[in-house]
């Protein structure tokens, strides 16, 4: 790989903005640019239960001005961040009440009001916060009804506010508007009519729903009805989190083999892995969640289960 002919083809993508992205990314894949490794902008993270500190993350999210939300599963409760890993504020605690959580294991942000929606896995419920952490609403039960859960597993909002859960264990989507009530549903299933187990979605600009599934380790992609457009199978054999930006582009976490893999269009382009910088040099780094920041950074989580739990701000294109 020469290093000077990606970097340029990667600058001048950059400086156009381009939408034609799948040409783009296959000249790049033919020059040989598609594995790298990236340093990350800024890292932060120990494990603990003090401000700034974790045990176990299950995701993150991050609104327009670069406020980041840390889903601290094993701490029950959501901290916030500013852009540079400053700690800025923390709500929840282990419980049902309302603002509480059990085992939470997906959040995400209405990029428009600000307002979070956490996956409260445990306690089969959604609940939305607005963007200073004040509980505003939950719904939800556990069961298999409209408005029921049996495992909510990824979370996404869509640009008209619609609120997107996945569930694990009944192999469907659920839809709802902003305030909790039921639009429609929908169950994941590959092109062979294999029952997918989601564990991830995404939604795009365009209102496109992107769900990641570990039954064949593809990516499914559906309409803001459910209606079924495409599928394709990653280049990994346990993939973890998803995201999608503006300009087309799926990035799904690899945690085999510890990096992020980008898609356009449904191709595979190239596998970028993060690196584990001082503090941390002695823990590879395992992405797992991740979320967009504009179209071209990404903050993302190490895996769950790390000794040292971290976030990572990386712009990688």
């Amino acid at each position: 790989m020469n290093t000077a002919i990606c970097d340029g083809l990667r600058g001048v993508r950059r400086a156009r903005k381009a939408r034609w992205l799948l040409g783009w990314w296959m000249l790049l894949a033919a020059a040989g640019c598609a594995g790298r490794e990236v340093d990350p902008q800024v890292m932060w993270g120990e494990s603990g239960s003090g401000d700034g500190l974790f045990k176990g993350i299950r995701g993150v999210a991050v609104n327009p001005g670069g406020s980041v939300y840390v889903l601290d599963s094993g701490n029950n409760r959501v901290q916030e961040f500013n852009f540079r890993g400053g700690f800025q504020k923390k709500w929840g605690s282990a419980g049902s009440g309302d603002g509480e959580f059990n085992g939470p294991s997906g959040i995400a942000v209405d990029k428009d009001n600000g307002n979070i929606f956490v996956a409260d896995t445990g306690n089969s419920r959604v609940e939305k916060f607005d963007r200073n952490g004040k509980f505003l609403k939950t719904w939800g039960s556990s069961g298999g009804g409209d408005n029921q859960f049996s495992n909510a597993a990824a979370i996404a909002v869509g640009p008209d506010h619609s609120v997107y859960v996945v569930d694990s264990i009944d192999h469907v989507v659920k839809k709802f508007s902003e305030f909790g009530d039921f639009r429609v549903k929908w169950k994941t299933e590959l092109p062979d009519k294999r029952v997918a187990t989601g564990t991830g979605i995404a939604v795009n600009a365009r209102n496109e729903v992107f769900v990641l599934e570990r039954t064949g380790n593809s990516v499914l992609k559906y309409n803001a009805s459910g209606g079924f457009l495409t599928s394709w199978k990653t280049q990994s054999t346990f993939p973890y989190g998803i995201a999608a930006n503006s300009l087309g582009l799926v990035l799904v976490t690899d945690f085999t083999n510890r990096d992020v893999q980008v898609y356009s269009d449904g191709h595979y382009v190239e596998s970028i892995s993060i690196k584990a910088v001082s503090p941390f040099k002695n823990f590879p780094y395992w992405p797992q969640a991740l979320s967009f920041y504009q179209d071209d950074m990404i903050f993302s989580t190490d895996r769950a289960t790390s000794s040292v739990p971290r976030v990572a701000e990386s712009r990688v294109f």
